[in-house]
């Protein structure tokens, strides 16, 4: 077999291939669309000879000998085995359950929504979510739109893969990657023990609920959060209205309010639909009458002013026959 040889004259291993997820980050690095037809050799070896954009990562320590380099092109071996190392293990999104539509838009919503990432920072990531970034902030600010990852996937295995990739590019050491995977599962943990809006929502109006919170009641725009996918269904409605609570989560005096709110403005509709065509009528009467008409009410089992409505429209009825 035919062994081949670099321009320095050293021997080239036989050439790796890359998994799906590595040819992925690859690009991505490399600032190409992840459709790009190219082999994996050719994504290597643009690699190797920009070896600058591995040498600027956070896990390209000071011992790594991509800096000994001294601006020579990096063996493809070493170039896969850098591309590799971004990748932390699946097991550490093992939790991430594509089975539950409610853990997955949380999860994606909450990188989708980042305004910024700590770089190389202990910090964790709770220091870049800003709810009001969901609506608010400019495209470029969003992390997430910095690299060529699925803007509308359709899934929850979209976007769970979504979500692994965010992990792969993201600019932090494998440490800080697992610590904040872990963050979010923390966070998940707290979040999807609350079922109040999960539960208030089955015997809400969605699309009451979605202008309340997203329409401009002067302008009758939607303004949808940035981690929305109109899908143009009732489902999706209620998902979106259930995430943004789940996010507000981060800022409980936020969330307390705004769902206190929404409950009010949903009781006085509630009111003012079932009392449509009806008009509050204030009337004195003997307590005498008011016992003779509690005892009515008990005794047939209705309520004051459905005796009142009875008793009322018989009299009426009465007199159209010259009853009295």
């Amino acid at each position: 077999m035919k062994r081949a040889y670099d321009e320095n004259g050293q021997k080239i291993p036989p050439f790796m291939s890359l998994s799906k997820r590595e040819r992925e980050l690859a690009l991505r690095l490399l600032n190409a669309e992840i459709s790009l037809s190219i082999s994996d050799e050719d994504i290597v070896n643009h690699l190797s000879k920009n070896s600058s954009v591995l040498i600027k990562r956070a896990n390209c320590g000071l011992d790594s000998p991509l800096n000994s380099l001294m601006g020579q092109p990096a063996s493809h071996e070493l170039v896969i085995k850098s591309i590799k190392s971004e990748c932390i293990n699946e097991t550490n999104f093992s939790w991430i359950d594509t089975k539950n539509d409610r853990l997955c838009n949380y999860v994606w919503a909450y990188i989708r929504s980042l305004t910024k990432y700590p770089d190389a920072s202990p910090l964790t990531m709770d220091v870049g979510i800003r709810i009001d970034g969901a609506f608010e902030a400019s495209q470029t600010s969003h992390v997430y739109n910095n690299w060529s990852l699925d803007l509308s996937p359709t899934n929850n295995i979209s976007k769970k893969n979504c979500i692994i990739s965010f992990f792969d590019i993201i600019n932090a050491t494998n440490e800080q990657k697992i610590k904040d995977v872990e963050f979010l599962k923390l966070r998940w943990q707290s979040t999807g023990q609350k079922m109040d809006v999960k539960t208030w929502m089955e015997n809400c109006d969605s699309k009451w609920a979605w202008s309340y919170l997203f329409e401009n009641p002067k302008t009758g725009n939607n303004n949808p959060p940035i981690w929305f996918i109109n899908r143009d269904n009732s489902s999706a409605t209620k998902d979106c209205i259930v995430t943004l609570f789940d996010l507000l989560n981060e800022v409980p005096p936020a969330r307390e309010l705004m769902l206190r709110k929404m409950k009010s403005a949903w009781s006085q509709k509630s009111f003012r639909d079932k009392n449509n065509g009806k008009k509050s009528v204030s009337v004195v009467l003997p307590e005498k009458i008011i016992s003779m008409l509690d005892e009515v009410c008990i005794k047939t089992d209705r309520r004051k002013n459905e005796v009142i409505i009875r008793l009322i429209q018989a009299e009426y009825e009465q007199i159209k026959k010259g009853g009295h």
